[in-house]
């Protein structure tokens, strides 16, 4: 609604005040509904949400992440405010499993309760590997044993080329 208001006494009436619009709103909105943490590659995890079937839709929502499962948002740290798009893709500072929530909140300011959570695994760090001989150098002629370690597992075999000392 936008309202204006006047005054008036003997001498007249005022001009009308600037229009100030007013929201109406009896409760919160209904929950957002989350769908999917997804992991793409080098650029983070992407959170996919849609409004709810019933009920008010929120007018934009909170993104709440933790290490932790949980359920109030005071137990998780809120990650984004206002988002009105329904994708956010979130880069965590670190590895591992992160757990996500969403709070809608309507044009009023109430705020939805929490939807159900969604987790995603976060790797952003790239694995090194060392090689390593089982003789120390100079290796003469026959066997020798060598080993590649991984900092974590490997998503395929890994491949290894010896090119003897002065072989073009």
């Amino acid at each position: 609604s936008i309202l204006r208001a006047t005054a008036q006494d003997a001498i007249g009436t005022s001009p009308s005040s600037n229009p100030v619009t007013v929201v109406v709103d009896s409760g919160p909105p209904e929950a957002p509904i989350l769908e999917f943490v997804e992991v793409f590659a080098n650029q983070g995890l992407r959170l996919t949400w849609r409004p709810p079937t019933s009920g008010e839709v929120p007018a934009s929502v909170d993104i709440y992440r933790s290490a932790l499962s949980f359920t109030d948002p005071s137990d998780a740290e809120q990650i984004a405010s206002g988002v009105t798009a329904y994708i956010y893709t979130d880069v965590p500072t670190s590895d591992g499993t992160f757990y996500y929530g969403l709070v809608g909140v309507d044009a009023a300011g109430n705020r939805s309760d929490l939807s159900e959570i969604r987790y995603g695994t976060w790797d952003g760090t790239a694995p090194t590997v060392t090689v390593s001989f089982g003789s120390p150098s100079p290796i003469g002629p026959g066997p020798v044993a060598v080993t590649l370690t991984a900092s974590e597992p490997l998503l395929v075999t890994p491949t290894l080329t010896l090119t003897p000392f002065g072989t073009p």
